[in-house]
C-alpha cells in the first residue's frame, strides 16, 4: 500500500510545476557579475575594498 501511493505521487502531474521551474531556472541564470557589482560597491563604500577584511565580510555576506 506504501509503494502504490508513493507511485501516484510520482505520477500525478503537480500544479505550478513550470511556474517553479522557470524560477528555478531564471536564478540559475543570473550572471556573476550582476551579483558581484552591489558587493563590490557596498565594500568599497565601508573603505574595505583594499583590505582582507572586505574579503571576510563579502564571504560572510554569500
Amino acid at each position: 500500500m506504501f509503494f502504490s501511493r508513493m507511485g501516484r505521487i510520482r505520477i500525478r502531474p503537480h500544479r505550478g510545476k513550470e511556474k517553479l521551474f522557470t524560477l528555478l531556472l531564471s536564478t540559475i541564470m543570473i550572471p556573476f557579475a550582476v551579483v558581484l557589482v552591489p558587493r563590490y560597491i557596498t565594500i568599497a563604500d565601508l573603505k574595505m575594498a583594499n583590505h582582507l577584511s572586505g574579503i571576510i565580510v563579502t564571504g560572510l555576506k554569500a
